[in-house]
């Protein structure tokens, strides 16, 4: 990239930091791009992967830290480096780092065109809702810094918006950017962007294609929050692309197509019925071209997509087998069901997925999963349950671990359970319980919604707030119930029972032992305990 270029780009470019100087984007970990489930795709695909404990981490456009900041914390052997172009979300990112005392994470003001003139190594960069919402010089950019700054076996995480998905969403960006495109108070801009949208649906029929659309558009920003609208929908910059030419500006810079984050994504086994083999007959076997397929048969508008350098590409092997899960974890968020029609189980997850059990090995997945949730299982962890329960006595370890593999396969291909690199086994609770450090800053700044070792977030209330931003590691169990109820006492929380005030001292103090209690517990749960 010449200079001549990058000199070109600078208005647009020095425009950004402004828009989210005004309105901060919401910083939190995003799941999907944590170095562990990135890793664990990676070797699921045959490659070797750098651990997370001890890789090196680069995240462009990083926002306030909320994706990375929860990474350094939990690896303290990982290096963490961020740049972010806003000012004003850099300085509460190294407001929260200084609070954590972390040491392995730097966050800096940058620019990403900057970025491209160093001669760094990293083993993951991720560039999580950038890509799209940049001019296209700085899109270039991006893609040369992973193919000139990965490491051999690095990988390259980038989310983007999509065709032919976003062709249709596009009318309705372009319809909001007409009436309130040019309103400069950011308030007013986002009250008038939904003001029309809400308009045009009312007065079209939700009958035609277009009233639907509106109808479905409406819904999703009526709910949308105001940062969310603001930089995904009403910024200047939103630049969808066709997959097939993402993929293939990346191989000018010399990245490849790894996969997708999960699994799922990439399978068109979740469609059922014959589409798979049609898929399989119109691509020839080239995997691009069937992503490019089921991108137009699915309208997809949204993906997040593994890069790895184009040495590795004869290492690439995406005929997935037992043998590749055999060293990877799992874990799912299923419930049980009622069991019907001589099922031997069936389960549910979140989204509404149903899992119909009718043979033992499987059951052993599936309550193995359930017993470990929301922590990790293993190959080892299943067969384990099968020896105890005597499922297949007859059976070799190697033959026990070729049928579990092969339902982890059919799981991950429905996108019932979520793979992971790295061993997570739960927090016991000590007589001193210390919470995670993010988890612990935020509450103590007031936040309801904090991370956790899951690299998800936890919503929590002003009482469990209260107790998370106690939990220094110093204070015994005892000293935090007293500390809580000195709050209750002090009419800072109120107990009550039934609907009805509790003024009891005696049974108040009985109310605030047992939600101590209750509460540690829920956080070495949910992940709000450091390990």
């Amino acid at each position: 990239m010449t200079d001549v270029v990058q000199a070109a780009a600078q208005p647009a470019v020095q425009a950004i930091p402004y828009s989210y100087d005004l309105v901060p984007y919401e910083s939190q970990p995003f799941s999907q791009s944590e170095p562990d489930q990135v890793a664990a795709m990676a070797r699921l695909f045959g490659l070797s992967p750098v651990p997370p404990e001890k890789a090196r981490v680069l995240e462009l456009g990083c926002s306030a830290g909320g994706n990375i900041i929860p990474l350094a914390a939990r690896y303290p052997g990982m290096q963490v480096t961020g740049i972010e172009l806003s000012k004003v979300e850099v300085d509460q990112g190294l407001e929260v780092i200084k609070g954590l005392g972390l040491k392995n994470i730097t966050l800096r003001q940058a620019n990403i065109l900057d970025v491209l003139k160093e001669k760094n190594e990293y083993d993951y960069i991720i560039a999580h809702g950038v890509f799209s919402w940049v001019p296209e010089v700085v899109q270039e950019a991006i893609l040369n810094i992973c193919g000139s700054q990965l490491s051999d076996d690095g990988v390259a995480y980038i989310s983007y918006n999509v065709y032919p998905g976003w062709k249709m969403r596009e009318v309705i960006r372009e319809m909001m950017l007409f009436h309130a495109g040019n309103l400069a108070d950011p308030k007013l801009k986002l009250q008038q962007g939904r003001a029309i949208l809400d308009y045009a649906r009312k007065i079209n029929s939700g009958d035609s294609a277009f009233g639907k659309l509106l109808a479905q558009e409406a819904e999703i920003v009526m709910k949308a929050s105001d940062y969310y609208l603001f930089h995904d929908h009403m910024e200047e910059n939103n630049r969808p692309c066709f997959f097939k030419d993402f993929v293939a500006r990346g191989s000018k810079y010399g990245v490849v197509y790894l996969g997708e984050a999960a699994l799922v994504d990439m399978a068109p086994q979740r469609f059922g019925g014959d589409i798979p083999q049609t898929l399989a007959m119109l691509s020839n076997g080239n995997i691009l071209a069937t992503e490019q397929y089921m991108d137009m048969f699915t309208n997809r508008m949204f993906r997040q997509t593994l890069l790895v350098k184009d040495s590795v590409m004869p290492r690439i092997n995406r005929a997935v087998s037992d043998k590749s899960v055999r060293h990877l974890n799992f874990t799912a968020e299923l419930t049980h069901a009622e069991t019907t029609d001589g099922a031997m189980g069936v389960y549910n997850d979140r989204s509404g997925r149903t899992l119909t059990v009718r043979e033992p090995v499987m059951l052993a997945v599936a309550d193995t999963l359930i017993a470990m949730a929301p922590f990790t299982a293993s190959v080892d962890d299943i067969i384990a349950l099968l020896r105890e329960r005597k499922v297949g006595p007859e059976h070799t370890d190697e033959t026990l671990a070729e049928a579990v593999g092969a339902q982890l396969i059919t799981l991950l291909l429905q996108g019932l359970v979520k793979i992971r690199f790295g061993k997570k086994s739960a927090v016991a609770v000590s007589d001193k319980p210390r919470a995670f450090g993010p988890a612990m800053f935020a509450a103590g700044q007031g936040l309801r919604v904090v991370a956790n070792t899951f690299h998800q977030v936890s919503g929590i209330n002003d009482v469990q707030a209260a107790l998370l931003a106690s939990m220094d590691g110093k204070k015994t169990v005892a000293q935090l119930e007293e500390d809580l109820l000195g709050k209750f006492k002090a009419g800072q929380f109120n107990a009550s029972r039934d609907g009805q005030p509790l003024t009891d001292p005696a049974v108040v103090a009985d109310v605030v032992k047992t939600v101590t209690a209750n509460t540690v517990n829920d956080f070495a749960r949910t992940g709000l305990l450091a390990a």
